[in-house]
């Protein structure tokens, strides 16, 4: 019994070790490598649907669209009679409250 809890002590102690080495930049490029072998992801272009429901209260409908190579995001939020919109654009940043 000894023996299996010393096993798991040094197991642990040795993920801890390992984890503690790893950077974010370098956890960053290692699930970009994993999750997007054939490297399209900087040149991703495409809009996102998003429809939060919340109990006992209205929808809010988002829009997300990204294009990569041109330098572009745009995030579109409705809820009620608000909306609100966050751009940027080649480095330009614009909010929107409603249209203004």
């Amino acid at each position: 019994m000894i023996k299996y809890i010393l096993f798991i002590l040094v197991l642990i102690i040795s993920f801890k070790g390992i984890a503690q080495e790893m950077t974010a930049e370098n956890l960053l490029e290692r699930s970009i490598a994993y999750h997007d072998p054939n490297t399209v992801w900087a040149s991703f272009r495409g809009t996102l649907l998003i429809t939060m429901e919340t109990p006992n209260n209205t929808n809010r409908y988002s829009e997300v669209s990204v294009d990569f190579k041109a330098d572009y995001f745009k995030l579109l939020v409705k809820k009620d009679n608000i909306v609100y919109e966050q751009l940027l654009h080649k480095g330009n940043c614009q909010l929107l409250l409603n249209g203004s």
